[in-house]
């Protein structure tokens, strides 16, 4: 298996697996980094304040970060088996089994009525789905706004450098080398 590292918080330097899965590609550390100073710095986010939903969650790397920095409860989705399982076993590696839960499931077909009691009134929502598919993209955007828009929300969206945004306008985009970018929209007032 391929390894990664939490480059951030409590758990920084400690290693995660990597599923090794054609659908699945982790995040590059300085697009990670890049990401989390953002977060915290423009957009002045308290960990400590936030759950977390890391959709399409591969190794659960950007969910574990959040929780590294201390996110008091973060959900992953993921419906590769083996992604699921990778995510499984670094969450308890990691001792991080109370604070977590891992829903074998597409986010894009899941009722997320249900998991409303989990969460709290700030909610970051990690996107990552396949590049090529632009339109689950926009739709999950679209989806989470409209189910927590009594609530503040940042979403942050990986993805390819030739994607855009449908309906809604990005609060800051961030690129590195290569053909990836994050998208961060937001309903707070930065």
């Amino acid at each position: 298996m391929r390894k990664g590292r939490v480059i951030f918080g409590e758990l920084k330097h400690r290693i995660l697996e990597l599923p090794n899965v054609p659908t699945t590609r982790p995040t590059s550390d300085a697009l990670k980094e890049a990401m989390f100073n953002c977060l915290i710095h423009r957009f002045n986010i308290d960990f400590k304040q936030w759950t977390v939903i890391d959709a399409f969650a591969g190794s659960g790397a950007l969910g574990i970060e959040t929780l590294s920095l201390g996110s008091s409860f973060a959900l992953f989705f993921e419906q590769n088996p083996v992604a699921y399982r990778t995510i499984c076993k670094n969450i308890s590696s990691l001792n991080l089994n109370n604070r977590s839960l891992v829903l074998r499931a597409d986010v894009t077909k899941y009722n997320l009525n249900k998991i409303l009691p989990m969460l709290g009134q700030r909610i970051l929502v990690i996107l990552d789905p396949p590049y090529k598919e632009v339109s689950i993209l926009n739709n999950q955007i679209d989806r989470f706004f409209n189910l927590f828009h009594c609530k503040d929300i940042v979403i942050i969206a990986e993805t390819n450098s030739n994607t855009t945004i449908g309906n809604v306008a990005p609060s800051y985009v961030l690129f590195t080398s290569g053909n990836k970018k994050a998208i961060i929209l937001s309903n707070l007032k930065c």
